[in-house]
């Protein structure tokens, strides 16, 4: 009886194993298995060279992906190719993180996409006999499903060779201060069954097809990301490709419109974000301050060693945005309200960034102002901004790169009215059109419109 059953318990486990390594092997072949399967935190080398680079992000930057309406670049970035003739008194940016900086949107509509067109247009203000102005350019280097590990290897192997003037570390702080624990180099040992592939695809395949059933069976939802929600590039192959063109869309297109999770998921997705806000010593799933300390001065510690100028853009989680939102989800999680503190992240970056001497540009009251205004700022059922959330976050970001200076812009910012309300919104070109534009959903069609191609061909 014991004999037959060890017999049968090694034939089990024989079989798990053959299944472990079938999975892996599968993953090494089929990027969609790779994405369900790959436990967080397995990459525990940095990659050697180049070649090892583009291996490690395969799954995210794709090269000339369908993405929002146009294709991503030769090395997966959104955004068009870097300039390999960049001349010396051209301003080139280099904008490090996530899937917030990548953008959720048509490029031009980007946060990133909205600033590089406001500064450049304030650049080019000159006088008629004046020579035009040297190029300037904001190279998005976003990576959908990273952290600050990750921008770190971002900057060393394509950022450094584009030789910035100024490079720009976005912060999303609804989950980059969790994030940072997955990597391997960072974060502690995990268990072994949480390394396992095989118990990983079945855990994620399960939530995806639970996702379907609860949707009628019509959408695939990406859950490989954890928090940072809607990073995979599932609904990218039906969207229509512009050639030579970049889109601008509306916060009404199919796309955009379409929740990206089930009501049940996407609660799941805030409550994990609420622990960012927890107090000190009130939550044991709260953020290690400390750590994310250490890691992210070590990112810039890494950059200031090139020289180059460097500045912190904080993007707040849409629970710093809404109280509303956050009030529901405190509830939902049974935490006492005296228990959180929504600009606690903002708090501990900026008083990291103080010690070192670096810039913060923090987005938070203005989409705060926006926000309490009655505008719609984030996609549905989505963490990520949708058109009009990503103009007024633009809008601040250039206002601020021109406020301290950061880059040159040649000339002051004039301000436009916002025709639905008596605000005034800070812009950097007094053209008629821009004038016009009575929504933020149109600002962004508007400067593409008027700025033609992003960059000379």
């Amino acid at each position: 009886m014991i004999r037959r059953a060890a017999r049968a318990a090694l034939a089990l486990l024989l079989c798990l194993a053959a299944a472990e390594a079938t999975v892996r092997a599968a993953a090494h072949r089929v990027p969609g298995v790779r994405q369900l399967a790959t436990p967080a935190g397995t990459r525990v080398h940095d990659p050697a060279d180049f070649a090892g680079f583009r291996r490690a992000y395969a799954d995210h930057l794709i090269p000339h992906r369908e993405w929002r309406g146009s294709r991503c670049n030769a090395l997966g970035f959104h955004d068009d190719d870097p300039a390999p003739d960049f001349p010396d008194d051209g301003f080139r940016v280099v904008a490090l993180g996530d899937s917030f900086t990548f953008g959720s949107v048509p490029y031009p509509q980007t946060g990133i996409g909205v600033a590089e067109a406001l500064l450049g247009y304030a650049r080019a203000r000159r006088a008629s006999d004046a020579p035009p102005p040297p190029p300037f350019a904001i190279e998005n280097l976003g990576v959908p499903a990273s952290g600050i590990a990750d921008y770190r290897l971002v900057h060393d192997f394509v950022g450094r060779g584009l030789r910035p003037d100024l490079v720009l570390v976005q912060l999303y702080l609804g989950n980059d201060p969790i994030d940072y624990a997955d990597e391997s180099r960072f974060g502690p040992a995990r268990a072994t069954w949480q390394r396992s592939w095989l118990l990983t695809f079945a855990r994620r395949a399960a939530a995806v097809l639970r996702e379907r059933w609860r949707d009628g069976g019509g959408r695939v939802v990406d859950v490989a990301g954890g928090g940072d929600a809607g990073r995979s590039s599932g609904t990218a192959a039906a969207d229509p490709v512009a050639h030579g063109t970049r889109p601008t869309w509306r916060d009404d297109h199919p796309v955009l419109a379409r929740p990206a999770f089930s009501d049940e998921a996407f609660a799941g997705i805030l409550q994990t974000e609420l622990h960012v806000l927890a107090k000190p010593g009130s939550n044991p799933d709260a953020p290690d301050w400390d750590a994310f300390d250490a890691a992210l001065g070590g990112l810039l510690d890494a950059i200031a060693a090139d020289g180059t100028p460097v500045a912190l853009v904080l993007a707040p989680s849409r629970l710093q945005v809404h109280p509303d939102e956050l009030r529901a989800t405190a509830a939902r999680s049974g935490v006492a309200p005296e228990a959180l503190d929504a600009d606690l992240p903002n708090r501990r970056v900026a008083e990291l960034a103080a010690r070192r001497g670096v810039p913060v540009i923090d987005t938070t009251a203005a989409l705060r102002r926006a926000a309490a205004s009655g505008e719609r700022l984030y996609l549905p059922n989505d963490t990520h901004r949708n058109v009009r959330g990503n103009a007024v976050a633009g809008a601040e970001l250039a206002l601020a790169l021109a406020r301290l200076a950061l880059v040159p812009t040649g000339g002051t910012l004039p301000t436009i009215r916002d025709s639905r309300s008596s605000r005034s919104t800070t812009c950097v070109r007094p053209s008629p059109s821009l004038r016009a534009c009575a929504s933020a959903s149109k600002v962004p069609r508007c400067l593409a419109h008027e700025a033609g191609p992003r960059r000379p061909t």
